[in-house]
């Protein structure tokens, strides 16, 4: 990536003007969505899993360490959503920095 890119993109991110995605929504990964979402920042998160994307879009963690509540809080703000759809990874700016750097 690009130095000018990086920059742009994390400029984006500081000032809450970018969405972010956590691909695999497990043990680390729903942790790192959450985290994420408490600083105000919009995060896609992508699971393979129908059942665990399921689960989430119903408010129930399977995460010991992201409480339901925690959950519910990221999806009512707007902040977190989830899908089993690759298509919608390129709504996250990282993903379209990433791949215009490729390019």
């Amino acid at each position: 990536m690009s130095e000018q890119i990086f920059r742009e993109l994390l400029a984006r991110i500081e000032s809450g003007n970018a969405t972010v995605c956590v691909v695999g929504l497990g043990y680390a990964g729903l942790p790192l969505a959450m985290a994420v979402a408490s600083h105000g920042i919009p995060v896609v998160g992508y699971d393979i899993d129908p059942v665990r994307v399921r689960s989430l879009q119903e408010g129930v963690s399977y995460i010991e360490d992201v409480s339901s509540a925690t959950l519910k809080s990221a999806f009512d703000a707007g902040l977190f959503r989830v899908t089993t759809s690759p298509s919608e990874l390129a709504q996250a700016e990282a993903s379209r920095e990433i791949e215009q750097a490729r390019q």
